[in-house]
């Protein structure tokens, strides 16, 4: 084993890349979660917003509920073509996720007033109750 300059840093190398790897996904991630809250506060009134957020901050750990099991039955059996279960994880489970995503970005509106829904007439507010 040589003791040279860069041989040292070229044990490190991997580590830094994977590092940078990790900030620019993270760069990348760190602006979803306030665009998902912007998004919805154009949709839904104040007076339903929290518990529309709460509906969707619950979201996680229920699709971790249905994920993690999923994962780990894909990982555990199936070994396909010569194929490792991780990789198939990635196989079956990406492309619906990147599909619903290309669907949502042309089919969702920005905005309420941008949508169009031909199948609802609009209701009539509720009458107040004057019989008090």
């Amino acid at each position: 084993m040589s003791t040279a300059p860069n041989d040292v840093a070229g044990q490190y190398r991997p580590a830094i890349v994977n590092k940078v790897k990790l900030v620019i996904l993270g760069v990348a991630e760190a602006g979803f979660f306030p665009c998902v809250i912007l998004y919805l506060s154009y949709w839904f009134p104040e007076r339903e917003r929290a518990r529309v957020v709460a509906q969707f901050m619950v979201a996680l750990p229920v699709a971790t509920l249905i994920a993690g099991p999923l994962s780990g039955l894909i990982l555990d059996h199936v070994h396909w073509l010569g194929v490792s279960g991780w990789r198939w994880v990635f196989i079956i489970e990406g492309p619906p996720a990147v599909l619903l995503g290309l669907v949502t970005l042309f089919l969702l509106t920005d905005t309420p007033q941008q949508a169009t829904d031909h199948d609802r007439t609009p209701t009539p507010a509720p009458a107040a109750d004057t019989s008090r």
